[in-house]
């Protein structure tokens, strides 16, 4: 269930959901909410399983010793059974009951097959489920912000904002986009990421090795393996490299300044959705708006391009607008 708290204005913001496909884990110890009396984000994490089997993708990180962010959990099974629901505990941040196998399979990864099976899994009168289930999924690999526009067309949704990373290096890391929706109705706003699309990004995700983020560490702490990482900070996590390189990259364009994150403090609140790899830059963009740093404070590089303050609640221009212009 999606219950946003009320926020007032000029407050730093937060996201408010996040819901991933697939998504492997990211941080070690596994990614807190750094804000408010829950360490577990709201939001919903789910991946595909059958016959004893998990979508690869979202076990890839666990044997080298990444953990998931702390939220409720749904893995959908592929006998069109009802999905097995896990929930965060408050107190702890972990799952009140464990993933019941850790076998992976690649063909359970793939971005249309969670499109047709978790649409038909959600009550087509829910808004909200029904639609994003097929955004974060699919659109999120939309390059062309106007083929995203088509898509919306009768689910009152509208396209607000797009940030796209051109990479084209090898080291650089390959093409990404992501998407900046808006709900008509009541204002609330979506952010789609990526997931992995290119050869340069599964290089990216090999970089394994544990880092700082955020200020989510003490600053002067490493991490000698991600299976071994601790931190002194309450709720702190050290994160997956190549993940948290993969965010930089499109937050830190000039796209995203000028076209997705001024518009966040217009919206009534701010969730995040991605597939895979995208998924995994959802739940890193969580945890840093979470933690919110002060500008001068360890980890404020990171969040600089990330962070918005709330302020007054509009409409957004969508991108069907200046067509109509």
């Amino acid at each position: 269930m999606r219950v946003f708290r009320q926020k007032n204005h000029g407050e730093p913001g937060e996201v408010d959901f996040i819901y991933t496909f697939g998504t492997p884990g990211t941080g070690s110890p596994g990614l807190k909410n750094m804000r408010g009396p829950s360490p577990c984000f709201n939001g919903l994490r789910t991946w595909r399983t059958r016959d004893g089997y998990n979508d690869a993708g979202a076990v890839a990180t666990s044997p080298i010793g990444y953990v998931h962010g702390a939220m409720d959990t749904e893995s959908i099974p592929l006998d069109k059974s009802e999905p097995v629901a896990t929930l965060c505990d408050d107190a702890t941040g972990n799952n009140t009951i464990t993933e019941p196998t850790t076998w992976p399979r690649w063909s359970l990864h793939h971005v249309d097959d969670y499109t047709s099976h978790v649409k038909m899994l959600r009550n087509k009168d829910d808004n909200w489920g029904y639609n994003i289930s097929a955004i974060a999924a699919n659109d999120s690999y939309f390059l062309d912000p106007f083929l995203v526009s088509k898509t919306l067309v009768g689910t009152g949704w509208g396209h607000a904002g797009f940030a796209r990373f051109p990479g084209g290096v090898v080291l650089g890391g390959g093409m990404q986009v992501a998407h900046l929706l808006q709900k008509e109705s009541n204002l609330e706003c979506v952010i789609t990421f990526q997931g992995t699309a290119s050869v340069e990004g599964w290089l990216e995700n090999m970089e394994t090795k544990a880092v700082p983020f955020c200020g989510l560490t003490l600053e002067g702490e490493h991490c000698l393996g991600p299976g071994a990482c601790k931190t002194e900070k309450p709720r702190g996590s050290f994160v997956h490299y190549g993940f948290k390189w993969r965010l930089e990259r499109i937050t830190q364009d000039a796209t995203w300044r000028n076209y997705v994150q001024p518009h966040l403090q217009h919206c009534s609140s701010v969730s995040v959705v991605g597939h895979s790899l995208g998924g995994a830059a959802a739940e890193l963009f969580a945890a840093c708006a979470s933690n919110a740093p002060k500008e001068g404070e360890y980890g404020y590089d990171d969040y600089e391009s990330i962070g918005w303050n709330k302020g007054n609640v509009r409409r957004l221009r969508y991108i069907r607008d200046e067509r109509e212009v």
